[in-house]
């Protein structure tokens, strides 16, 4: 076997280049470089099939029902007759947390299923509780 110098890098090329074969130092370096670069391959590779599949997860599809409608977007439906007659308007507040319903009746419900003006003894109709449900509102904890 043949021991030259080895240049600063220390890389397969310039063991050769310097003496006309491999130093053992060198092949070794070489085999941990290529195996690191599969490795690295094989870990992207892995990432990007789960990230492709993450976004056709049935999931995304169960939770669409629930995301949280905009207000706009709510009031528009309550104005198309999509929504129970006995829902007023939606409101959006400036404040985090606290878009709201109201009913014909006073009453008002956040988006966390509290009531705004306090508890009422009537309770929300199956229609309500669906509408309610589908635009991203909790129910009170009393239904």
């Amino acid at each position: 076997m043949v021991v030259g110098s080895v240049g600063a890098v220390g890389s397969v090329g310039s063991a050769v280049a310097t003496t006309g074969a491999i130093t053992p130092i060198a092949a070794t370096t070489a085999a941990a470089s290529v195996a690191l670069a599969a490795d690295g391959v094989n870990r992207i590779a892995e990432g990007l099939s789960l990230f492709k599949n993450s976004s056709k997860s049935s999931d995304c599809e169960e939770n669409s029902e629930n995301k949280n409608t905009p207000i706009n977007q709510i009031n528009e439906k309550i104005r198309r007759g999509q929504a129970p007659r006995s829902i007023d308007h939606a409101e959006h507040d400036h404040v985090p947390n606290t878009d709201h319903i109201h009913f014909k009746d006073g009453r008002a419900i956040y988006r966390n299923g509290e009531y705004k003006h306090g508890p009422y003894n009537k309770r929300l109709t199956n229609a309500e509780k669906e509408f309610l449900k589908e635009n991203g509102f909790k129910l009170p904890k009393d239904e």
